[in-house]
């Protein structure tokens, strides 16, 4: 009868399982069997063929890159457009710089131009130069004085409270200054018949043909013992000014006709131009010359 063989918990070849680790080499030669891999961490074939529908096709991925080099493309046109707009900028921008010089060459060549022309003024003989009269005035004086002949008035240069243009020739009538008239000692004998050239010009104001009426009145002198001075008398006229005007109006004038207080009351048997803001008053009207002398 054959002996029996004791019974062990494992039948098969021995296994010897070296561990090599950073504490060193482990040999596991107890013949026990090491751990299994877990199932769970294999990839099924449903998760791969699944995965396999995921993954983009070839059609796809070019579809993509066409669209990355699409995008790349517009952009350098972009930037090369923004680049053209630039450049044209700094073009106009020159472009308006040199337009700018050559405005300001321009008005300085005129400026030179208007400061070199010589500007006339009529003064007596003795009289002295109004303040801020342009340098390079060319000053008319007559042999016998102006002021001091009784058939003449003074110049309009001499009356008093005039103000005179940018331009530097004639003077201003609007309704910011006083009305335009002799002083009470330039005032002349009122008898007999006057002939009065009022040499003026009217810009506009460049809303349309708008004219202006400018009134010319007969100027009395008011003579009492305590006051003197110059007043509004009768209406002579009212010459009209057009934009553009650059005239000379000519008239003959019978003062002691036209205001019949003239030489009544206290007003002296004298008198004067008297010229008021013109209406509607927005531009002035500038006078540039006044000659009154009695009619021959």
């Amino acid at each position: 009868m054959a002996e029996e063989k004791p019974k062990t918990g494992y039948c098969g070849p021995s296994q010897v399982t070296i561990n090599i680790g950073t504490s060193g080499v482990k040999i596991n030669d107890e013949g026990k069997p090491q751990g299994g891999l877990d199932p769970a961490q294999y990839v099924t074939r449903k998760d791969f063929l699944d995965a396999l529908e995921l993954r983009p096709t070839r059609d796809q991925v070019e579809t993509q890159i066409a669209g990355v080099r699409t995008d790349a493309a517009n952009a350098s046109a972009a930037s090369v457009a923004a680049k053209a707009t630039s450049e044209e900028a700094r073009a106009r921008a020159a472009s308006a710089d040199g337009a700018s010089s050559e405005a300001v060459t321009k008005v300085n060549a005129l400026s030179a131009t208007v400061a070199a022309t010589p500007r006339l003024l009529r003064l007596d003989r003795g009289a002295l130069v109004p303040e801020g009269t342009p340098v390079g005035t060319i000053i008319v004086r007559s042999t016998t004085p102006i002021s001091g002949g009784e058939n003449s008035f003074p110049p309009v240069t001499e009356w008093p409270g005039v103000t005179a243009p940018p331009a530097g020739d004639g003077v201003i009538v609007d309704k910011d200054h006083t009305p335009l008239h002799p002083a009470p000692e330039q005032m002349r004998s009122a008898k007999g018949t006057w002939d009065i050239e009022i040499r003026y010009s009217y810009h506009g104001s460049g809303e349309g043909d708008e004219e202006a009426m400018v009134p010319l009145r007969i100027g009395r002198l008011w003579a009492a013992e305590d006051l003197i001075e110059v007043r509004r008398g009768e209406e002579f006229v009212k010459f009209r000014a057009f934009p553009g005007d650059n005239k000379l109006y000519k008239a003959k004038i019978t003062p002691m006709e036209v205001d019949k207080h003239i030489g009544m009351f206290k007003f002296a048997e004298q008198w004067g131009p008297y010229i008021e803001a013109p209406t509607p008053g927005k531009v002035p009207v500038v006078i540039h010359d006044i000659k009154v002398a009695k009619a021959a």
